[in-house]
């Protein structure tokens, strides 16, 4: 009798520990749970052994890779999957009537290297799939709409991860810190999925990478971190239709390995110049930004092979100082166009407008128009809303008192009728030989403000 329940025993510990009999009945399982009469052919002969099955690979008299994509699989997965202890491979992408929960069982896969679900309709949260699968090399699950919830702090326990492609999802919430800790990473895939917060700078420690996609996530309104010019082995960088803002860092220069950078469709204002470094760009995709000719001119001839800039915001802002407006960061083949209350303003052709070289300035409205002889198919302008001019009123009553190396200024602005001293200090006139009218003739609109204006 001892003998016997040893017997039983060994046996129920064997069949719990997995066979090539339980991988069967779970691939049997698999079948009728996703329509098998109806995949596209080959189909499996259940009456035939199981190594004959097309996409089942054994190993040891194991199944070790299942791989059933573009099989139109539909229905949901069985809980059985996870009887398949020694699963090292499990492919269903393409899949799209693939439906329901992802199963708890594919946490019992604790061998299980390679996982793609991608283009199925499985549903469920990162944190189901990846419970318990630490030795995970590539995790493949992208356009899966049903796939919700936050990226878990948990996803730096697969150390062993080498691709992560979790794009097109419904995932939300930030990027994890703790994504930092998956150095052995050399893809990195996040673009189109609801992601937002901030662009953790731990990125930067992923050396290994070659590609890191995190285009199409709106929310995530941030700068690019400067860490990231740690990313030497970085390939392609897309960073597309983000929110994005501030300038690409200087340091980017060096990414050596860099061939393709897309950063078109956000906000940033500022490019380094690419020639000042060690990076080889084939491709640059940087239109529907703030970048200004000063970004682009001494760019067109670092980039090898597409170069694209257009369009851009309007962001040649202008600041005004006193009587002045200027263009911001200007390029050497820059040509400028003035305009004042939308006509062209004659004369208004540098960087630089000095308005009191112009008459009838007050309540004006002035804007740029901005050219360049080397990027000759790109036109900037600065702001959409022009910012107003509004000129000191005239003064009334204005009587001159020559003095001593100066001209005292006397006037009146109704209704308040109050005096100002002003003087305008000259040099090399004989207060005896001054005449006060010929001076008032040529004072500017300036000359009128109660300030000292030095000569």
């Amino acid at each position: 009798m001892r003998n016997y329940l040893l017997i039983v025993i060994s046996f129920f510990s064997i069949y719990s520990q997995g066979n090539r009999y339980t991988d069967s009945l779970a691939l049997v399982a698999l079948y009728n749970a996703t329509g098998g009469d109806q995949w596209t052919e080959p189909r499996w002969d259940l009456s035939q052994p199981i190594d004959t099955y097309a996409g089942v690979v054994l190993l040891n008299d194991r199944v070790h890779n299942i791989a059933l994509n573009f099989k139109n699989l539909q229905g949901n997965l069985p809980v059985e999957i996870g009887n398949i202890t020694e699963l090292i491979q499990l492919s269903l992408q393409n899949n799209p009537l693939l439906t329901g929960p992802i199963p708890s069982g594919l946490s019992s896969l604790t061998e299980l290297r390679y996982l793609n679900f991608s283009n199925t309709n499985l549903s469920g949260t990162l944190s189901t799939i990846i419970e318990s699968l630490d030795q995970l090399l590539e995790l493949r699950l992208s356009n899966m709409q049903n796939l919700t919830g936050p990226i878990p702090d948990e996803i730096a326990n697969l150390t062993q991860l080498q691709y992560l492609d979790l794009h097109q999802t419904d995932l939300g919430g930030s990027i994890p810190e703790s994504i930092a800790n998956l150095d052995q990473l050399t893809e990195l895939r996040l673009n189109n999925t609801n992601l937002s917060g901030t662009l953790p700078p731990g990125l930067g420690n992923l050396t290994s990478l070659v590609v890191l996609s995190l285009s199409g996530n709106a929310g995530i309104m941030d700068t690019i971190p400067d860490q990231w010019a740690a990313l030497t082995n970085l390939e392609e960088l897309d960073l597309n239709s983000d929110n994005l803002s501030g300038e690409l860092p200087t340091a980017f220069v060096n990414l050596s390995s860099l061939e393709v950078l897309n950063i078109s469709n956000n906000k940033l204002t500022g490019l380094p110049d690419f020639n000042s470094g060690s990076i080889t760009l084939s491709f640059l995709f940087a239109g529907n930004n703030r970048l200004t000719f000063a970004d682009i001119e001494p760019n067109i001839t670092a980039i090898s092979d597409t170069f694209e800039y257009a369009d851009q915001d309007s962001v040649e802002s202008y600041q005004v100082e006193e009587d002045y407006i200027f263009v911001k960061r200007v390029a050497a083949s820059n040509q400028y166009q003035w305009y004042q209350d939308g006509q062209i303003l004659e004369g208004g052709t540098s960087d630089t407008l000095d308005l009191s070289f112009f008459d009838n300035v007050a309540g004006s409205s002035f804007y740029c128009r901005i050219t360049n002889t080397v990027v000759n198919d790109l036109t900037l302008y600065t702001t959409k809303k022009p910012i107003k001019i509004h000129k000191p009123t005239i003064p009334q009553n204005l009587t001159a008192i020559p003095g001593y190396q100066r001209i005292k200024l006397i006037w009146s602005n109704p209704p308040a009728e109050t005096s100002f001293d002003h003087y305008l200090i000259y040099s090399g006139i004989s207060p005896d030989n001054l005449q006060p009218t010929n001076w008032l003739i040529n004072l500017t609109d300036t000359s009128y403000m109660a300030t000292t204006l030095f000569d």
